[in-house]
């Protein structure tokens, strides 16, 4: 496919402003799946100014299949396919804040199995024109933890990465300080939700665990796994050992933030350096390591993948473009 079009930083291909914009992350979602996720998501932006932003990384299977889909059904939709070579959530990211991103009272960031509720971008944006608010966040109605988690983030605060939402003014206060999410990051939204929770100075500011509106009426839908899937469970197998790495990323990012008061534009560029260098000075005890086996494996295949081709690393990250 041809790269023609690919932006530079700071300079959007589209110049017009919307009431919300859509990121929908994909990369190991099956066909169907991520073409329920894309007809939930325009049904819930019916109404709106909207524009959806379906950025594929990594597999160029399902970007082609989601092409052919879009010609086939979703033709004259606002919908934009991007494809990106490297195979990574933090890049696909980054690259929305500083290079894709339009102007739109809220930005929306949804993952490709997620089934957005009709009236959650609505109920969302109607906030937002009523109420100061950095960013917003729904909360998890299907699945066997959400119960749980849904309690605790509306007695609590905190963020979910399957959808929630910036307002304009924090996406481009997150470009003025240098934010960018450290490529391979398994744990995206705790580490944006901590920066906004710092008020984006976390050296001059506290911590604020309502800094990210929670709305309980702002929800979505997920296609329970399947025990008996042999499918299901090998994702659910490797999701377990990326929530280890994940752990280490929290740890890592806990002290740079909260402890250390570093600012974010120094983060390293990539999660295998901040958890290592995090490591250096912070070794993990035996008894941690004995209580979370997964944090062990994640810790062990950490040390197995030896020093980043960083120069490649990026120039791979620069590969993109819109189908």
């Amino acid at each position: 496919m041809s790269r023609k079009n690919r932006p530079t930083n700071n300079s959007p291909l589209d110049h017009q402003e919307y009431d919300v914009t859509v990121v929908v992350s994909a990369a190991r979602e099956d066909l169907l799946v991520l073409a329920e996720t894309l007809r939930h998501t325009l049904i819930a932006c019916e109404g709106l100014k909207a524009k959806v932003y379906l950025l594929v990384n990594g597999n160029e299977s399902l970007a082609k299949d989601v092409k052919a889909l879009m010609g086939a059904k979703y033709k004259n939709q606002p919908v934009a396919l991007w494809f990106f070579e490297q195979p990574d959530k933090a890049n696909c990211w980054n690259t929305y804040v500083y290079a894709l991103a339009p102007k739109a009272t809220l930005h929306f960031f949804i993952d490709g199995y997620v089934r957005p509720r009709p009236d959650s971008f609505r109920l969302a944006l109607d906030y937002a024109r009523a109420n100061p608010v950095l960013a917003i966040t729904g909360v998890p109605t299907s699945g066997r933890s959400s119960a749980r988690l849904r309690q605790e983030m509306l007695a609590q605060g905190g963020i979910h990465g399957n959808l929630y939402a910036l307002t304009q003014d924090s996406l481009e206060k997150l470009q003025a300080i240098g934010f960018k999410l450290p490529l391979g990051i398994y744990r995206t939204d705790p580490l944006i939700g901590a920066v906004i929770n710092f008020n984006f100075d976390n050296a001059n500011h506290a911590w604020n665990s309502r800094g990210v509106t929670v709305l309980e009426q702002v929800t979505w839908e997920i296609t329970p796994q399947r025990w008996y899937s042999y499918r299901d469970l090998k994702a659910q197998f490797n999701r377990r050992l990326r929530q280890g790495r994940g752990v280490l990323e929290n740890l890592a990012i806990k002290n740079h933030l909260a402890i250390n008061k570093r600012p974010v534009r120094e983060l390293p560029v990539t999660a295998s350096d901040m958890i290592a260098n995090y490591l250096q000075t912070h070794p993990l005890s035996r008894d941690t390591l004995l209580r979370h086996p997964v944090v062990w494996l994640a810790y062990r295949k950490l040390r197995k993948e030896g020093t980043i081709d960083l120069p490649a690393l990026l120039e791979r990250c620069r590969r993109y473009s819109q189908w």
